[in-house]
């Protein structure tokens, strides 16, 4: 996750929304930093204000406790995520190309950002920590859906793909690219995410399509 450019300050010395969105985000990447060096039962407020670089005020401002930093970093990973898989799909991609770019984009995002990926596996078993963003989460995930179903329904319509439930479609989707991300964040030596985005592709959107009639190809 990259970090985010400086933002300014006003003629007062205040600073601006744009600085302040900064400093938190500078926070919640020392979180994970600390989090992931220390474990999240060592990592201590001080250390996260230490590698952050931020003032006791500033981090207290941003963040009661650990506990709330840690369940505002489960966000914002998610969010990260999300907002990435929905750029992905542009509006004139064929269902096919649709399909690869997906399983692309989550391989992808796993290993560009192996310590959020490992957060969100991770964290995302914590009872506290579920019932500290569930309500977020979950309008989260509606919205997210909506959107990826929204993108996909032109192609229901016209008979491209199959109509699944969307638990299911996410099973079959993604489901085989989670496992092998997961193998891969585990430490086996024998995934290679990069080789695999074609076959995993091409199963994805074998299992989806729609069969057709004869001389007549999906798009």
């Amino acid at each position: 996750m990259r970090r985010p450019q400086a933002g300014g300050s006003t003629r007062a010395g205040r600073p601006t929304h744009a600085a302040a969105a900064g400093r938190r985000r500078d926070i919640l990447v020392a979180a994970l930093d600390s989090f992931t060096h220390l474990g999240f039962a060592a990592a201590t407020m001080d250390d996260i204000r230490t590698r952050a670089g931020a003032s006791t005020g500033s981090l207290y401002h941003h963040f009661a406790g650990k506990e709330q930093l840690a369940a505002a970093l489960y966000v914002e990973a998610l969010r990260d995520y999300q907002t990435g898989f929905i750029a992905t799909l542009a509006p004139r991609l064929s269902a096919r190309r649709a399909a690869r770019l997906m399983v692309e984009y989550h391989l992808s995002w796993v290993q560009e950002h192996p310590d959020w990926a490992r957060y969100l596996l991770d964290m995302g078993r914590q009872a506290e920590l579920v019932a500290a963003t569930r309500a977020e989460v979950e309008a989260m995930n509606m919205d997210f859906s909506a959107a990826v179903l929204a993108w996909l329904a032109p192609h229901f319509e016209r008979g491209v793909l199959r109509r699944l439930p969307p638990p299911l479609l996410y099973a079959v989707l993604l489901g085989p690219a989670q496992y092998l991300a997961r193998q891969w964040l585990a430490g086996r030596p024998d995934p290679d995410l990069a080789a695999a985005v074609p076959m995993l592709a091409d199963a994805a959107w074998r299992a989806l399509r729609l069969a057709r009639a004869p001389g007549k190809r999906a798009r």
